[in-house]
């Protein structure tokens, strides 16, 4: 019987990362729970309807970890739980759980192996004549998370139907070795993503942001009211936008075009990042090739000047 302790117990064993988490979630996941024994036999051996509530629940107790903890613990549950739940031969409410499953894991974790999953649930679905546009599009959004891009232009070839926002020209420039962070620069003209390297030597700001993002809007506004936050921010930082299930690339581009001090980036692979574990909107963090020796988190109506100052004076940014 596979157990939620034993669950927890396995992402102990799974990732160094998780030491410092693994009591706290595994509290979020007891504390209260007066159907924790029926939460246990759903996980083991409970239909995929219920198998997927329970995985729907770890994921709400995991939120507030940093997102590389969370991914961790939502692909090593998911793997365990619904590795050798195949999709012929379900009933359709668990065919609709296992297509879900996939979706929220390929949507947590960024990892292609549960794209895959959801592409078979998806093609279980068309057989049976309920598949729906919005599945599609999920699939498709997911796709594109994943980074399975020739699948991506494989699979709206097959629904041209879909109102999706189409994959760029992608480009990559010389330089580029497997595992080194990069970025795809998005041009000022066409519809093309230039991936090249990103040089994380010395000391500099990244800041994980979005020209959607409200939060992140506010944060370019007054950093630039700011003369001493302008002025170090144009000479160190670097803004990088999360990997999502959209490009958003026209978005993008008419930001760059009006905020020529807040270039925008995009992220190919959120792997090449180890030292962010936090992807929210917007965060800073403050590297020492590319080393966090600080970093900041959202940024409140009333701002996070002094937290800005202080994390640029730890690094050396700004004298003492």
């Amino acid at each position: 019987m596979l157990r939620i302790q034993d669950l927890v117990a396995a992402l102990l064993r799974a990732s160094a990362t998780l030491a410092g988490y693994v009591a706290p979630f595994a509290l979020a996941l007891t504390a209260g729970c007066s159907c924790h024994a029926q939460a246990d036999s759903a996980m083991s051996s409970g239909s995929v309807e219920q198998r997927y509530a329970t995985f729907n629940q770890l994921r709400m107790a995991t939120r507030g970890l940093p997102d590389a903890v969370m991914r961790d613990i939502m692909s090593e549950v998911y793997d365990r739980v619904f590795s050798s739940s195949r999709c012929e031969g379900l009933e359709d409410n668990d065919l609709d759980a296992r297509f879900d499953a996939a979706y929220l894991a390929g949507f947590y974790t960024l990892r292609p192996g549960h794209a895959q999953d959801l592409l078979a649930a998806l093609e279980e679905l068309e057989r049976r004549g309920r598949a729906t546009t919005a599945r599609r599009t999920r699939t498709y959004e997911t796709l594109v998370r994943t980074r399975m891009l020739d699948q991506a232009r494989g699979f709206i070839a097959q629904h041209s139907d879909l109102a999706v926002e189409p994959i760029p020209e992608l480009r990559v420039a010389p330089g580029v070795m497997p595992g080194q962070p990069t970025e795809w620069v998005v041009s000022d003209e066409g519809r093309i993503l230039l991936r090249r390297p990103v040089d994380l030597t010395g000391v500099q700001v990244v800041i994980v942001s979005h020209p959607t993002c409200h939060f992140s809007q506010g944060a370019v506004r007054d950093i630039q009211a700011d003369p001493q936050l302008r002025e170090l921010f144009r000479a160190h930082a670097h803004w990088l936008a999360p990997q999502a299930s959209r490009f958003d690339f026209d978005v993008v581009q008419r930001w760059n075009g009006e905020h020529p001090a807040q270039q925008t980036t995009l992220v190919v692979d959120s792997r090449e990042w180890p030292m962010i574990d936090v992807w929210g909107t917007p965060t800073f963090y403050f590297l020492d090739h590319g080393v966090v020796r600080a970093k900041v988190i959202g940024w409140p109506a009333e701002g996070r000047r002094a937290e800005l100052l202080a994390a640029a004076r730890s690094v050396g940014l700004l004298p003492p």
